[in-house]
């Protein structure tokens, strides 16, 4: 047996859901947002995470796995850029500044870009990264 820290980044994509993890296709727990846990794993094990019908990576516990790594497949500061471009789009729309025309050109490509993460995407929604 060898002990695992596995931990899972804080993001604001799903802040206040919990990701399940499963080792060998079998549900061990949950994990919230911004917790660190440890966890006992036999060499070659095979762990991923879900969230909904999206999944992590899968990851072979080796000798060298000491720290496991949750993530998604956003990072935070682009998370944080699209959220601020939502807020400033609303202000510009409610003080007719700015047109809904200019608004579709905008979020299009994001749309189809979080589209795309939950259906083609979905087996790389989530990251394991070992460490």
């Amino acid at each position: 047996m060898k002990t695992v820290t596995i931990y899972r980044k804080a993001n604001l994509l799903n802040l206040f859901r919990s990701v399940e993890l499963y080792k060998n296709d079998v549900l061990i727990r949950n994990i919230n947002n911004n917790e660190k846990l440890e966890l006992n794993f036999n060499e070659n094990d095979i762990i991923y995470v879900k969230i909904d019908w999206c999944r992590s990576n899968k990851l072979k516990i080796n000798n060298d796995c000491q720290k496991i790594i949750v993530s998604s497949w956003l990072p935070n500061s682009l998370e944080i850029i699209i959220f601020t471009l939502l807020i400033l789009c609303n202000f510009f729309i409610f003080t007719n500044n700015l047109s809904v025309n200019y608004l579709i050109i905008i979020f299009t490509p994001i749309a189809f870009l979080f589209l795309y993460m939950m259906s083609f995407g979905k087996e790389n929604y989530l990251n394991l990264k070992s460490m």
